[in-house]
């Protein structure tokens, strides 16, 4: 997962698989939000989704920054 990239009062979630080294996006959400940390509850969704649509694969993998270091995300 990448961090949140910020576009003056917007930011951009977006959930990336690898595919022979390449980082490809997957899902992608665009917040009107003042601020690059995020609430759990906003990007959420976006793991529900992801996890539905890589049901299939057994080796999936969560990788995230240290600006994901949230209870809730480890817990989930």
């Amino acid at each position: 997962m990448c961090r949140v990239a910020r576009l003056k009062r917007y930011c951009m979630i977006h959930l990336s698989v690898v595919c022979c080294g390449r980082a490809v996006p997957l899902l992608w959400r665009v917040l009107e939000h003042g601020s690059a940390t995020v609430a759990f509850e906003q990007y959420q969704p976006l793991l529900r989704k992801a996890r539905w649509w890589l049901r299939q694969h057994q080796d999936v993998m969560l990788l995230a920054d240290r600006g994901f270091a949230n209870h809730q995300l480890m817990a989930w």
